[in-house]
């Protein structure tokens, strides 16, 4: 087991799983409903797609725990720079995440690890679920917020975009994530969350953590 990340999951249940595809059909009408509440413009999940849904991860639900960490520490320290954590540290029982996830406009950090959602909406709050609406996740965040935050900490873990957000040093990246160097993890998660994310921007298809 561990976190699969799906863009367009709509679209992909379409034609494979009339089930899946009613339930989702409904979840979003849910999620629009609590973005309406928030003051926000809801948006249609789309049930086509001409390039096809994405599909990533399978990695353990743990590892998003590094990056968040990794991201909560650029956050906190601007001059900060990279050093290994020690390997017996637990990430997600560092203080610092939870000082960063208090303020609940962090979207990498305030979401849950394992279910939710982040929709093609831009917002800085995140949004809830309440009583009367409840979903998965209980959080709904932004791609377009995720997408940021991930492109802020790009340059600390030597990942280099270029100006159309394009990893022009993919093979570096590859090569310390299948050394398992350091940092190989919260690698690893970046480039799974920023695919998700570009393609959520991009099709204007919710990014569903299942």
């Amino acid at each position: 087991m561990g976190l699969y990340i799906t863009s367009g999951a709509l679209a992909s249940f379409k034609e494979m799983d009339e089930e899946a595809f009613k339930h989702y059909s409904s979840v979003f009408k849910d999620v629009n409903k609590l973005l309406e509440l928030n003051g926000l413009t809801p948006y249609e999940e789309p049930a086509e797609l001409e390039g096809g849904s994405l599909e990533l991860g399978g990695f353990s639900y743990d590892f998003i725990h590094h990056l968040r960490r990794f991201y909560a520490y650029c956050a906190e320290y601007e001059d900060w720079t990279p050093i290994p954590f020690s390997p017996n540290s637990k990430p997600s029982e560092d203080s610092i995440i939870d000082d960063h996830a208090s303020d609940l406009t962090c979207h990498l950090i305030c979401h849950s690890d394992c279910t939710g959602f982040y929709v093609p909406v831009d917002f800085i709050d995140i949004v809830f679920d309440n009583d009367e609406i409840p979903i998965d996740g209980a959080m709904i965040g932004s791609s377009y917020a995720l997408f940021k935050e991930l492109k802020f900490i790009a340059n600390k873990l030597n990942i280099q975009l270029d100006e159309d957000d394009t990893i022009v040093n993919i093979e570096a990246v590859n090569k310390s994530i299948n050394a398992e160097e350091d940092f190989w993890k919260e690698k690893l998660v970046w480039c799974e969350l920023f695919k998700a994310a570009k393609h959520s921007i991009h099709n204007k298809a919710a990014i569903v953590f299942h």
